[in-house]
């Protein structure tokens, strides 16, 4: 089964206007959150949609990270209750529309990210190298990584580097051949970032329920550096 990067929708006849949000009324406390497993304590912010943005079922808030968060309807998050869902968390949010407020949206949170599970760290190829150097094969230094620990422990020593070296992956294997949820969140990854996936199964029922202001990319599509084991 194929896994898509769940993104949001450009096509302002879906969405109405692009970007969807403009200032905020506040943005809570969202920022200082990290990547611990569970949020206990959170300020919940105040988006403001663009008066000819449309209320689609997910909405791009600028100011919210949504590599971590997503901006749902109530209705989408009932909806994927039916489905292989990771612990999770999600908190009422008011977001101002012109002059009204929309009550029926919640700020969505997977509690645990799953690049440790999924990367195939032993498999991917990493070097090191400064800035600058990367056109240069024969500048960078190859690296043996082989678990989400050493890779982030690597990160964190060349951020304190002085010649101000950093880490490239040019080849990152995810296996997700034996994964059976429908939606999953990753983070700190080499190469694009994270973000939330979805299987093609929580895809098409998307698509048969006309739920709005998502679109997707098969993780193999988002870069040509990414390699996936189905």
């Amino acid at each position: 089964m194929n896994y898509y990067n769940l993104t949001n929708s450009l096509d302002t006849q879906v969405i109405g206007k692009y970007p969807q949000s403009i200032l905020p009324k506040s943005i809570g406390n969202i920022r200082d959150i990290g990547e611990a497993d569970g949020i206990v304590e959170i300020i919940v912010p105040e988006p403001v949609i663009h008066n000819e943005a449309k209320a689609t079922t997910y909405l791009k808030i600028n100011h919210i990270n949504s590599q971590k968060f997503l901006v749902l309807h109530q209705g989408f998050i009932d909806f994927i209750k039916d489905f292989n869902i990771e612990e999770h968390q999600s908190w009422n949010i008011k977001v101002h529309h012109g002059k009204n407020i929309l009550y029926d949206y919640n700020l969505f949170h997977l509690s645990n990210t799953s690049q440790e599970k999924f990367v195939r760290y032993e498999k991917s190829l990493f070097s090191i190298g400064k800035l600058g150097d990367w056109r240069e094969k024969n500048m960078r230094k190859p690296i043996k990584i082989d678990t989400y620990n050493k890779y982030m422990s690597m990160v964190e020593v060349l951020r304190e580097s002085k010649n101000k070296s950093r880490l490239r992956c040019s080849k990152l294997v995810l296996d997700l051949s034996q994964v059976n949820v429908d939606l999953f969140r990753l983070a700190n990854m080499p190469s694009f970032g994270g973000g939330y996936f979805i299987s093609e199964r929580l895809k098409k029922a998307i698509e048969v329920n006309s739920f709005t202001g998502m679109a997707f990319k098969e993780i193999s599509e988002i870069d040509k550096r990414i390699e996936v084991i189905y």
